[in-house]
């Protein structure tokens, strides 16, 4: 027979051995990873041309986490690179620099950034167009119009060529809101049409304020450069 005393001796000590094992699940508890990282990205698309340098800004957002980070870049074309970037413990955005070379392979390809460190992981994904080497520049005889509602008001267009560039340059405009409408008197400039008129007209039920049209042009090539010119409906 087991005398009482032992008896409340041994449950004693498991109660003690109960306590033990939960107080292992508490220190567990507390030390798991928490807080996440988010990611962010100003444009979804980026054109470099080949010889060039193009830059994307990322933007982390940290939620209840501080850590150093690594920004590594996936599935870029042929011929474009881009080196890993460490992020200190508290930076929130880095710059990556996109370099093609000059036979990079021209095309448009979804490109990965990834973010891990510190017990955290996140992904982005934007557009990477390679064009050809871009030796011209477009210009407008202003950067900025200004129309009432119904009314227009026009600009020049024209090309600066170098390093002996005499490709066709084909423009497109975009951006404004419903209500504006856009034509070109040309639309390439050439060797020969070195110029063209850019009318913008605004309907008359658009709403007075502030609004940003861009000109591209894009040469046969591949090489693409940009004009961004400012409407001011009053």
């Amino acid at each position: 027979m087991i005398p009482h005393s032992f008896r409340r001796g041994a449950a004693a000590l498991g109660a003690i051995a109960i306590l033990a094992v939960v107080g292992c699940n508490d220190d567990e508890d507390t030390t798991a990873p928490s807080g996440s990282i988010g990611i962010s990205l100003p444009s979804s698309s980026v054109t470099v041309a080949r010889g060039a340098t193009a830059t994307l800004t990322v933007n982390l957002t940290r939620h209840n986490f501080t850590g150093p980070l690594t920004i590594s870049v996936e599935g870029l074309p042929t011929g474009v690179s881009a080196q890993d970037i460490n992020v200190g413990a508290t930076e929130t955005q880095a710059v990556i620099s996109l370099v093609a070379t000059s036979t990079a392979t021209i095309g448009t390809k979804t490109v990965t950034i990834h973010v891990a460190g510190s017990g955290q992981t996140g992904t982005a994904t934007f557009s990477l167009t390679v064009g050809g080497t871009s030796n011209f520049a477009l210009n407008s005889t202003v950067a900025s119009v200004t129309a009432a509602p119904g009314a227009s008001a026009t600009t020049t267009l024209s090309v600066a060529r170098t390093s002996g560039f005499t490709d066709d340059v084909m423009l497109t405009v975009t951006g404004g809101p419903p209500g504006i409408t856009t034509s070109l008197s040309a639309p390439a400039l050439t060797t020969t049409t070195q110029t063209t008129d850019l009318r913008i007209d605004v309907g008359p039920t658009v709403t007075p304020g502030t609004y940003t049209l861009t000109v591209t042009g894009t040469s046969s090539n591949g090489g693409q450069q940009t004009e961004t010119i400012t409407v001011l409906v009053t």
